[in-house]
């Protein structure tokens, strides 16, 4: 079997290139920021997340982030990053995600983006723009690596990290 940090590298992005960690870390933390500022602004994730069993998991995340506005403003800010020029290295990520509330937001987010049930390569891959193949149809092996970078998203890059994700009340 091969290693969740390893396996990350069996991906690729559209040019080709083998997805790193850093990279993996960068698109979701940005993403997320996005789905942030998307629930800030008032407007509706359904355009982002439009299947419907995952109306509840929106309005836990809808939640968290209207409870905690004052902290969720400051966090999702874009100029933030860019003006400090941070690379989207372990210390980063790790003042990101320091708050119970951030971790709450990024668990119930990593829901969103891969789901509960099943795994549907063909949504992962567009939806997060990293290829487990080129392949019009996916098999059981793509599923199988896409169940991985789940779980690698979910416990190991957290671990790595130091953190635990953990769901308050929602």
């Amino acid at each position: 079997m091969i290693s969740l940090s390893h396996l990350i590298s069996t991906f690729s992005t559209r040019t080709g290139t083998s997805v790193r960690k850093e990279y993996l870390r960068c698109q979701l933390i940005r993403h997320l920021k996005k789905v942030i500022r998307t629930i800030l602004k008032g407007q509706s994730l359904l355009t982002t997340f439009p299947d419907p069993v995952q109306l509840a998991t929106m309005q836990a995340m809808q939640r968290v982030v209207l409870l905690n506005r004052d902290l969720f403003t400051d966090l999702a800010q874009i100029q933030k990053d860019k003006a400090t020029g941070k690379s989207f290295n372990e210390a980063y990520c790790r003042e990101v995600l320091s708050s119970k509330e951030m971790r709450t937001c990024y668990d119930l987010y990593v829901e969103l983006m891969f789901g509960t049930g099943e795994i549907r390569p063909g949504e992962l891959c567009g939806r997060l723009k990293q290829y487990c193949c080129r392949a019009q149809r996916h098999g059981q092996d793509c599923k199988e690596r896409w169940e991985g970078l789940r779980r690698y998203v979910r416990e190991e890059m957290m671990r790595e990290l130091g953190l635990a994700t953990e769901r308050e009340s929602v």
